[in-house]
């Protein structure tokens, strides 16, 4: 399954940073429910996320019905992706694909 998406600013305290989420039955239909931890990987105009018990991010966040995942700032500028660029989204077994189109 594939969405297009839009990086978004998410600001604070006058600091705008890129902002990406995802949420729901998507995260569900790939194996990444709430509590489950993954890594990064980080690409040039892009990254995936990959199920991983030794993930280093904490795990999937929400509520059971809705898990969520929330990457804001280090790990989207590292991909080269910024505020307001156009991504397709990638959905896998065990993995999430995240280029800029």
């Amino acid at each position: 399954m594939q969405q297009n998406y839009t990086i978004r600013a998410k600001t604070r305290k006058g600091v705008s940073k890129p902002h990406f989420w995802i949420e729901g039955k998507r995260l569900e239909g790939c194996g990444f429910t709430k509590g489950v931890r993954y890594q990064t990987i980080i690409g040039q105009h892009g990254f995936m996320l990959v199920k991983s018990t030794e993930g280093k991010t904490k795990g999937v966040s929400g509520t059971i019905d809705r898990p969520i995942i929330d990457i804001v700032g280090r790990d989207l500028t590292k991909s080269l992706l910024s505020i307001g660029d156009d991504v397709l989204i990638t959905y896998a077994e065990n993995s999430i694909t995240v280029e800029a189109q």
